[in-house]
């Protein structure tokens, strides 16, 4: 199970710092409210997590 939550960890991480790698790229690091979507890419994080542990969960049921 830490491979699930460090694999999806990771992808949120790596997505959150290109976001804001872009942000500052484009300049637009400092309008706030663009930071929401900070919530967003966390959220999408979240799901697919507990997507993969539905699976694993799963699979290891049917053995």
């Amino acid at each position: 199970m830490e491979k699930i939550a460090l694999k999806y960890g990771l992808l949120t991480a790596i997505g959150l710092i290109g976001y804001f790698f872009i942000m500052k790229a484009i300049g637009l690091s400092h309008i706030v409210e663009l930071r929401f979507l900070n919530s967003v890419i966390l959220t999408i994080g979240i799901v697919m997590a507990l997507r993969g542990f539905k699976r694993a969960k799963k699979s290891i049921l049917v053995i």
